[in-house]
């Protein structure tokens, strides 16, 4: 695979680069949704389609296509610690006390 150096390329390097991040989602994507499931995410499939649309984004900053499938299980892991996290959060934040309002009959 060949190195992307910067998003400004045009042509057959660019046009690798984006055939060599299709190639890596077509391989990889069960696998990184397997290893959010795995991490305990409530949500895999959108655990792993994060990673791959944040891999995406920053796919012209990388220097080496062979480091992309680690940094995207490292998303991975980070994602699915990130929405845990937030779950427990949320579970342990008590909800907001809704006050007994009167019925409409109440008020006739």
């Amino acid at each position: 695979m060949s190195a992307v150096l910067t998003g400004s390329d045009a042509g057959p390097s660019r046009m690798d680069g984006m055939a060599a991040f299709s190639a890596l989602f077509d391989e990889s994507f069960e696998a990184m949704k397997r290893l959010a499931y795995l991490l305990g995410a409530d949500d895999p499939e959108n655990i792993a389609q994060e990673a791959f649309v944040r891999l995406h984004d920053r796919w012209h900053t990388l220097y080496d296509e062979n480091k992309a499938l680690p940094y995207l299980r490292a998303m991975v892991v980070n994602l699915s610690r990130s929405r845990l996290r937030h779950l427990r959060v949320v579970r342990r934040t008590p909800p907001d006390v809704m006050l007994d309002e009167l019925s409409a009959e109440a008020h006739a």
